[in-house]
């Protein structure tokens, strides 16, 4: 599930929510589920904007601390 909303002309926040399970008969550390809370900033319109996420992850067996803080440039050449 993934949402999002636009705070000013030119600010988004968004939410997602999602899973992987590669085999549902056996629990084991590739069953993953997370969830990523983030804010877009809109530099040019939709061709150029600057993406923040944070990824908070949950591993059935075996959890770890693999949490990430993901920045990203999204350019669109025409």
């Amino acid at each position: 599930a993934q949402v999002s909303k636009v705070l000013r002309p030119k600010w988004e926040a968004v939410g997602k929510i999602e899973g992987f399970d590669p085999n549902e008969r056996v629990l084991n550390s590739r069953d993953v589920r997370q969830g990523t809370f983030g804010l877009n900033y809109y530099i040019r319109g939709n061709r150029a904007k600057l993406m923040t996420a944070y990824v908070v992850r949950h591993e059935r067996i075996a959890a770890r601390r693999d949490n990430v803080l993901q920045i990203q440039l999204q350019y669109f050449l025409h």
